[in-house]
């Protein structure tokens, strides 16, 4: 901390200045540098003034910075209480002849009051960084949500976002979202294949089946997942195991019905509440799987649900689905994009540079129930 500057203003300001330097000699937790004036100029950069003539104080205080100086009166008479303290002209007041440890304790409390006033000067000066720092965040956000493709963006009564990080792993996910005929409600897919054969193949046979899905008028889970069962069981390899989930949103009753075999995770907030993540209904397919006999998943959606969908890669890569759950509340309020985005980047945060990949494919899909979803639901 820098040097005291103290001024003493007065006909005895030489005497008594001699006197302060012997009196604080021996302080060693600041410097104090003493000065004596017979009067008092204003371009005087003391930190404390002492004035002997109380008339000249009154003259001189209106023209002080009392923010960043100390006014002290020094008197004679230690029975009278001067007009200058009644009236709140002077900080405080020294008694002449000094003593050492009045002296020294009113010098520490104005170093005190330094200190403090040093503090909120850095206080203020790292708000207004903050404040720089927080301005060009948003512009960046603004920046990537911009340039953030969206796939889905004309699903009445949802908002989605969904993010994709290819992975080092040998295997692929797929996800897709497609309104059946007539708008009736929304399927969705999400598979993690173990091999790359066995992607394709995967994505073919979707090909295959998603028109006569989006064309039926009696949509059934459990039915569409069956047919990719006896396809698909017939070319499993010894080694290969195909995750599938599969959802469907009905815009009718507004009752979303999934049923979801292996790895894939599926967690889900109503409104104002913290999320949770739903039961998987069985085990990944191979090739010795028998069809199980399971029963769908059914959520009643209202407005400003969130759903999340990951594969088993995002939330291996997050950390778990602790840490999964824990950063789906702390982005809850946030819109879908700036949700998927801030998921994104956590499965970022444990590679070596942004630029790596992950080990595992990463699956990030993050939709809400938009308010309009009842007008859209009573309209059928």
């Amino acid at each position: 901390m820098r040097a005291i500057q103290i001024q003493l203003v007065g006909q005895s300001a030489i005497r008594w200045a001699e006197e302060l330097r012997h009196l604080t000699s021996d302080i060693k937790d600041f410097g104090i540098e003493i000065s004596a004036e017979r009067s008092w100029s204003h371009e005087s950069e003391a930190d404390i003034l002492a004035f002997e003539d109380e008339a000249a104080l009154k003259l001189s205080v209106g023209n002080l910075n009392r923010k960043t100086k100390a006014v002290f009166l020094v008197t004679s008479d230690p029975n009278r209480i001067p007009d200058s303290w009644s009236k709140s002209l002077i900080d405080d007041v020294l008694c002449f002849p000094f003593r050492k440890l009045e002296v020294i304790s009113k010098i520490k409390r104005f170093v005190d009051l330094l200190k403090w006033e040093e503090v909120e000067k850095l206080n203020l000066s790292y708000k207004k960084l903050i404040e720089e720092l927080k301005n060009d965040l948003d512009l960046a956000t603004r920046l990537q949500k911009h340039q953030t493709p969206n796939r889905f963006v004309d699903l009445k009564g949802l908002q989605v976002s969904s993010r994709y990080l290819a992975g080092m792993k040998g295997g692929a996910d797929y996800f897709d979202l497609a309104e059946t005929k007539g708008q009736e409600g929304m399927s969705l897919i999400l598979s993690h294949s173990s091999s790359y054969g066995l992607s394709s193949q995967v994505m073919g046979l979707l090909l295959k089946v998603a028109n006569k899905w989006c064309t039926t008028q009696d949509f059934s889970v459990t039915t569409h997942l069956r047919q990719i069962y006896d396809e698909i069981i017939l070319t499993l390899g010894d080694k290969d195991e195909l995750s599938l989930l599969h959802g469907w949103i009905s815009r009718r009753d507004l009752k979303f019905k999934m049923v979801s075999f292996g790895k894939a995770h599926t967690f889900y907030s109503e409104k104002d509440e913290e999320f949770r993540e739903l039961p998987k209904q069985g085990p990944g397919l191979n090739k010795t799987s028998q069809w199980p006999v399971v029963d769908e998943m059914e959520i009643q959606f209202s407005p400003d649900d969130r759903m999340v969908f990951l594969s088993h890669g995002a939330v291996t890569a997050v950390g778990g689905v602790g840490k999964v759950l824990s950063l789906l509340n702390q982005t809850r309020e946030k819109d879908v994009k700036d949700a998927a985005n801030e998921i994104t980047l956590h499965v970022k945060k444990g590679l070596a540079t942004m630029d790596d990949f992950p080990e595992q494919d990463c699956t990030i899909v993050v939709f809400d129930v938009d308010t309009r979803v009842i007008r859209l639901a009573r309209n059928h």
